[in-house]
């Protein structure tokens, strides 16, 4: 490519951007109606991967200017982080978004559960077998053992299923 193509290329793509930043502000920027203010929030010390266990070792406060809708949707100091599963590699000094966590897999996926449903007085527990693996509040599919009925539940701290809707 030669210099002057080259050098309209690079006009072209210029204009192009500074039309862009006309028309909408960048992400997480704020315009002169959302006002920036001094949040703490929760960074990594380091790299965590996918998988990881969050420890308070790993964690770090820091306190940075952002809009309250980009606030909203970040882990900030007081939330709870302490236990959680990282979701996606969670980069050093970055925001961590919420939905980049989950909670600890308790159950496993082909594992017998023990599921619990209950309508006022009736009470009832029956045997199933996991078809996802799920952590605490998770709604998973189960497999009823004795009818063969594939039922969704929702993981309790115990590690047993209540049932949803049947």
């Amino acid at each position: 490519m030669s210099l002057p193509s080259f050098q309209g290329l690079f006009l072209a793509v210029l204009s192009f951007a500074v039309i862009l930043s006309d028309v909408s502000p960048a992400v997480g920027a704020s315009t002169d109606a959302e006002r920036q203010d001094a949040v703490e929030i929760l960074v990594p010390r380091l790299v965590l991967y996918p998988g990881t266990v969050i420890s308070d070792a790993q964690i770090e406060r820091k306190t940075v200017r952002i809009t309250s809708a980009f606030a909203a949707a970040i882990i900030r100091a007081g939330d709870p982080l302490t236990g959680l599963v990282a979701r996606r590699t969670l980069v050093p000094g970055q925001p961590i978004a919420k939905d980049a966590l989950r909670s600890p897999t308790v159950v496993q996926q082909g594992q017998p559960v023990t599921v619990h449903y209950k309508d006022g007085p009736i009470s009832i527990a029956l045997s199933a077998v996991a078809l996802q693996s799920g952590g605490v509040g998770d709604t998973i599919a189960i497999r009823n053992s004795d009818t063969g009925r594939t039922l969704r539940a929702t993981v309790r701290f115990d590690r047993s299923l209540d049932l949803s809707s049947p």
